[in-house]
């Protein structure tokens, strides 16, 4: 009863062992489960910058495309404006011609009959009459006006085609954008696939990982329901009963050992060393299994620090780059604000101080006008305290009174500038003063309207001088307010409006 016991506990053993030994350790599902999660996180901030890269690629591009489509209506209706200055050019040569052939037969008419004349009535010669020197140099003339004005047009019509090269080279470029665009929209979605893909391999994993722990417990169990059977098997084929079996032991006992014990035992002791023997073997294989567990272990974490490094360089990349956007945004802001004040490169810019500058004048009469009230106020003072000596210094209280004029007048320039939007610059130009007007969205430089004042005393409005930015904002919807309500506070209001959606992206 012992022995069989002994055996069949020994192969519950041996099939618990073997059960584990098909299960797959928690460790290498657990460094696997970390290795997937950290690709996950690297696809994914990797799918972040893609996106962030791809909408500063779609906000330059619509920025592109708008800008290109004003170029390209202002070509279309070059190119129209061109194209009517052709024919117009073509009828007026075809009229010039036609003047040109009927002078030349009138004087060839005339000429004829001179001849005839002469011939008729031979004598001495004469000088030709006024009128027809006259025609003769009213013909050269206009052959060298048509002249004149057929290199102009075409000197016009070679402009024309420069800016429809000009065109088409920007068409490419739009092309070659919306390509770029639709490359990285590609790249996006594969990017998203991917994402999605390494998202259910690791919901597999780990519902594998769990149905082998189902499976391993249930082989578990499985053996040690039979192992349990075995042993009521066992029992129930014992021939002695519990009595007998006492008797027996007792005798055994009292007579000592006797050969068929000695051979049972030498039988349990061969059992054992085999059973020894394959509990070394199979701790073996276990050693085999989690020595390459380990190494598993070790690869997996070298992937694991591998990846771990390429998302921290992506991180770091990103946070600099971020950085540098950052940077570049606070010295255009800083560039802005400067330029908006007034300032300039000394080493690249040249102040010309006017001669008669008639702010300066104005404030001079000004300056005149407060010394005489601080005079007037002073000889009042001392008619009321006579012989009480004054403290006040002319020169000072002169400069205090310029630098207090200069900060003023830099304050309300800056508050104009600040409120509206609008940096005014005024140009002295004998009675009739110019304003040069640029908007803080302009996207140039030289994108400013002049302004000029209008002669007269009753001033109701000024005149918009033609300048390249006037040309093309006499095309928009915003010069309405010009031509049909004659409002040029609208019409500023409207411009700077179009301006801040172009550059804000609203």
């Amino acid at each position: 009863m012992s022995s069989s016991s002994l055996t069949t506990g020994r192969s519950r053993k041996r099939s618990v062992s073997k059960g584990e030994g098909d299960i797959e350790s928690p460790p290498l599902r657990r460094a696997r489960r970390d290795v997937l999660s950290c690709e996950l996180e690297t696809i994914q901030a990797e799918l972040e910058h893609e996106r962030s890269l791809r909408a500063l690629d779609s906000k330059r591009f619509v920025q592109t495309k708008q800008r290109l489509e004003k170029q390209m209506e202002f070509a279309i209706e070059e190119a129209k404006d061109s194209k009517v200055l052709m024919e117009e050019m073509r009828d007026e040569n075809e009229r010039h011609l036609d003047q040109l052939k009927r002078a030349m037969s009138r004087t060839k008419a005339e000429l004829r009959e001179d001849d005839e004349s002469s011939m008729m009535s031979p004598g001495a010669l004469s000088e030709a009459r006024p009128d027809v020197l006259k025609e003769l140099n009213r013909v050269r003339i206009l052959f060298a006006e048509s002249d004149r004005k057929n290199r102009q047009y075409k000197k016009i019509a070679e402009d024309a085609q420069r800016k429809t090269k000009q065109f088409i080279q920007e068409k490419e470029q739009v092309r070659s954008v919306n390509k770029r665009v639709e490359q990285l929209e590609t790249d996006l979605l594969e990017s998203t696939r991917a994402e999605e893909t390494i998202s259910e391999k690791l919901k597999d994993w780990q519902e594998l990982g769990e149905i082998k722990v189902l499976k391993g417990q249930e082989d578990i169990y499985k053996r040690e329901v039979e192992s349990l059977r075995s042993i009521v098997k066992t029992f129930d084929e014992l021939p002695l009963t519990e009595a007998q079996g006492m008797k027996n032991s007792e005798s055994a006992i009292a007579g000592g050992a006797s050969p068929a014990n000695i051979r049972v035992l030498e039988v349990s002791l061969t059992a054992v060393k085999e059973e020894i023997e394959v509990l070394k073997e199979a701790k073996r294989s276990l050693q085999d299994d989690l020595d390459c567990s380990v190494a598993e272990k070790e690869e997996l974490q070298k992937k694991h620090n591998t990846v771990l490094e390429k998302f921290g360089k992506l991180r770091d990349a990103l946070y600099a780059e971020r950085t540098k956007a950052e940077q570049a945004t606070e010295r255009a802001n800083e560039a802005e604000i400067l330029a908006g004040k007034g300032s300039f490169n000394p080493e690249q810019t040249r102040v010309l101080h006017m001669g008669s500058n008639p702010l300066t004048v104005a404030l001079k009469e000004e300056i005149n006008v407060l010394r005489r009230q601080i005079e007037v106020i002073s000889n009042g003072d001392k008619q009321k305290n006579k012989g009480c000596p004054s403290d006040v210094d002319p020169n000072k209280l002169h400069q205090r009174l310029k630098q207090s004029f200069k900060e003023q007048i830099s304050r309300f320039r800056e508050g104009v500038y600040l409120i509206t939007g609008y940096k005014v610059d005024m140009i002295p130009d004998n009675d009739r003063y110019k304003f040069k007007v640029r908007s803080v969205f302009a996207e140039r430089e030289k994108d400013h309207l002049v302004f000029q004042w209008p002669e007269g005393n009753h001033v109701t409005s000024l005149d918009l001088l033609n300048t390249e930015h006037a040309k093309i904002l006499t095309k928009t919807p915003s010069y309405e307010y010009m031509t049909k309500f004659h409002s040029l506070p609208a019409f500023m209001a409207s411009v700077q409006l179009s301006l801040f959606e172009n550059q804000t992206m609203i």
